[in-house]
């Protein structure tokens, strides 16, 4: 995953439920497909494009017949969900399913070359217009629990993933951030502001590796002579890595 990709809160989360939970992951065709090997490890099995939602269905439906006590959930992005992922979660509503849905709202279709889809806010000519909301989708197909959190905040998108997995209900979370690659639209401009830099304050970083180990961030390095980690000309300055440093070593400007 690039530096900056808010797939990897995404995933960074849906590893740490795996551990604390049994449940099984159905990834998608996509970038996020990447959640699946390390550090993460966070996907169980990818199929086929749109597959995700109705494996996590009809597993999940097993388990209940079962009586096994194990959630299922599906992770799919927003613009496969776009162009097979709807009927998927239609069919599931309207059979009363009951696993988590995980839509990973990048506003674009990052992995084959930033096309432009319902929800990137271009029309395919360029010109800029209103998206169309996943929520309003999950809305009238009389989706009940629906949740839209931040992945570069990983306690809130944590939070939200532990309500859904310890529910037995269905529930579709949306995890909404740009990809780090899009040209924003005027509107996501004003919505997602350049966040301050973030830098690692040598004085407190210990040389764990936490900070490596767990996110995979290509934006971080280690020095094996200073036994020290920096960041480097990849980093975005997301932020994803000083939110898992145990030593609050990796600091935000003016924070």
């Amino acid at each position: 995953l690039c530096a900056g990709c808010p797939h990897r809160g995404t995933f960074y989360v849906l590893s740490k439920i795996r551990k604390k939970y049994d449940v099984i992951v159905h990834g998608d065709i996509g970038c996020y497909g990447l959640g699946g090997i390390p550090p993460f490890n966070a996907v169980d099995n990818v199929v086929c494009m749109g597959a995700s939602i109705s494996m996590a269905h009809g597993s999940q439906t097993s388990f209940n017949r079962r009586g096994i006590k194990k959630r299922s959930i599906g992770v799919i992005g927003d613009s496969t969900f776009y162009h097979t992922g709807i009927n998927s979660l239609m069919n599931t509503a309207y059979n009363k399913g009951t696993p988590v849905v995980c839509i990973l709202d990048n506003k674009t279709t990052a992995m084959t070359g930033h096309q432009e889809n319902p929800g990137s806010g271009r029309l395919l000519a360029g010109d800029e217009v209103e998206p169309s909301k996943l929520e309003d989708i999950c809305v009238s197909l009389g989706i009940k629990n629906i949740t839209i959190v931040n992945p570069m905040n990983l306690k809130e998108s944590e939070e939200a993933l532990v309500k859904a997995v310890e529910s037995d209900e269905l529930h579709v979370i949306i995890f909404r951030y740009p990809c780090v690659m899009k040209k924003l639209t005027k509107q996501e401009s004003i919505e997602y502001k350049k966040p301050a830099s973030v830098a690692v304050d040598s004085a407190k970083c210990t040389g764990c590796k936490v900070c490596l180990k767990t996110t995979g961030c290509p934006g971080l390095e280690y020095d094996k002579e200073k036994q020290k980690v920096s960041t480097n000309l990849s980093c975005v300055s997301c932020g994803i890595c000083a939110q898992v440093c145990p030593a609050k070593a990796i600091e935000r400007a003016g924070a």
